[in-house]
């Protein structure tokens, strides 16, 4: 029986060996919560092995584990580390990076889309909404703009008394001979030594395992270049507290967790209720003995007067679907308890349009209550990123906003009627009718295949005629006008 959280047991040792003798050997527990939550969203090799393990843990409770031969040691490396639910949620919760309007100056806007800014500040708001927190970088390496992204079980923060960072450590391991970077920092082995990176306004200093300073060729004085600390976090809550954030993203993992262990569980049944055993009752024949796929199992020492010798082949009773669909049904219930829209938890949902759109009312307000977060943490982003391009001699002007696309959900059919509506009116003209009905291309273009796809229209008809004809409006007195286009609107935020 567990006596702490699974990601206590399978995580902690790890996490005290780096930060062992550190004022942050306390938060152990807290980098092992997020370094599970994180193994769930990656899907690196390291992820994997992490995802296993927390199963291993959390079945070994049920299950005899004292032999090799033993059915969970013997086959933990083919246990199931499924992510869909966990990662699919996740998606649903972090939308706002599809299509945002930015406005900055024009060359730090191209270089946002050649690095892929908009993926890069997703893969931030999504770790921040699992973790709570994720840190961000500005650097420039080469003449060019770059950020790296750090997930928050690499690093570690002091505050002051009004709660801004004075201090910031980033963990990682080294190969010990030749000093070369290790991917996962808690991964530690024999040959590998921790090392920390440790940022102030004034200094910046590598620390060996022991944290000792270790001498920087190019920077004996140990001087942060920048006069701050180049690191800008986004917040979200606290992973495992409702008031902080809308879902305990810790019960989220731990439902992906049991929907794996009951994967395990249905596997497990079919193999036996599919080949099950033979069972050799006063058998002879040595321990050679075997009978087709399955193993068999002698029982000794039986007065042959009493019981003839016997072979019987037992089967367990297959439970295959009835496994399966209770899977279902327990992940499904499970996932109202979050407040998450029908059509996330259910497939074959059908809501649409109008109905669609209450259901995801509650989703909408935490994309609301998101948005206005990230708008001010880009705010600060940028503003970092410009303090920082400027030292290193790439100077940007300070103009910025952010909007993000609302992502309306509308039945087509009361759509295509307010559109056409519009266009009889006279507000809308033939080609933006056609471009809100999904059209793409030039204004000729669109109203060119609209003519065409009615029918046999000659060229001396009139524009005027010619729409109304296509959209069976005809006798309409008004004219077409320009296009009346919906933008998102700015906004002016100050922090």
């Amino acid at each position: 029986m567990l006596t702490k959280p699974v990601y206590d047991e399978v995580f902690n040792a790890d996490f005290t060996r780096i930060w062992q003798g550190s004022d942050f050997e306390n938060e152990v527990s807290d980098l092992s919560l997020k370094k599970a939550l994180l193994s769930f969203y990656r899907d690196t090799p390291n992820a994997i092995t992490s995802r296993r393990d927390l199963l291993y843990a959390n079945l070994k409770a049920g299950y005899s584990i004292d032999s090799d031969k033993d059915i969970l040691r013997k086959f933990k490396y083919k246990l199931t580390t499924d992510n869909s639910l966990f990662k699919r949620i996740v998606r649903n919760l972090c939308d706002l990076y599809g299509q945002p309007e930015r406005l900055a100056d024009d060359r730090l806007q191209d270089r946002y889309n050649e690095i892929g800014f908009n993926h890069v500040l997703n893969s931030v708001h999504e770790v921040a909404k699992i973790t709570g927190e994720c840190a961000i970088r500005p650097y420039v390496s080469q003449g060019e703009l770059n950020y790296y992204t750090y997930m928050p079980d690499n690093y570690r923060y002091k505050t002051d008394e009004l709660g801004s960072i004075n201090e910031f450590w980033v963990s990682y391991t080294v190969n010990r001979e030749t000093k070369k970077i290790v991917n996962n920092n808690s991964d530690i082995k024999a040959d590998y030594e921790n090392r920390y990176q440790v940022w102030t306004d004034n200094e910046f200093k590598i620390l060996d395992e022991n944290y000792s300073i270790i001498p920087q060729e190019e920077n004996p004085d140990n001087i942060n270049p920048y006069g701050f600390i180049p690191f800008e976090i986004l917040r979200l809550g606290n992973p495992t507290d409702y008031h902080e954030n809308e879902y305990n993203y810790w019960n989220l993992a731990e439902l992906q967790l049991l929907a794996n262990q009951l994967d395990f569980i249905t596997d497990e049944n079919l193999i036996y209720g599919t080949i099950g055993v033979w069972l050799g009752i006063n058998i002879d024949g040595g321990e050679t003995v075997k009978l087709g796929s399955g193993r068999i199992y002698k029982a000794k020492h039986l007065d042959n007067d009493i019981m003839p010798p016997t072979l019987e082949h037992i089967t367990a009773q297959a439970q295959y679907m009835d496994l399966r669909q209770a899977k279902d049904s327990i992940v499904r219930e499970k996932l109202k308890n979050f407040g998450l829209p029908s059509s996330i938890i259910d497939d074959n949902n059908q809501l649409s349009g109008i109905a669609m759109k209450i259901d995801r009312m509650e989703l909408e307000e935490i994309r609301a209550k998101d948005e206005s977060i990230l708008k001010a943490f880009e705010k600060r982003l940028h503003k970092k990123t410009i303090d920082v391009c400027s030292i290193d001699g790439i100077n940007y002007n300070d103009e910025f906003n952010i909007s993000y696309v609302n992502q309306d959900i509308t039945d087509p059919k009361q759509d295509f009627e307010y559109n056409e509506m519009l266009f009889n009116k006279g507000f809308i003209s033939l080609s933006e009718f056609g471009r809100r009905s999904g059209m793409n291309g030039s204004d000729e273009q669109i109203k060119e295949t609209i003519l065409n796809n009615k029918g046999d229209l000659n060229e001396s008809v009139s524009t005027n005629d010619a729409t109304d004809q296509a959209l069976g409006t005809a006798g309409r007195d008004e004219p077409v006008v320009a296009t009346i286009s919906e933008q998102p609107t700015q906004t002016n935020e100050t922090e």
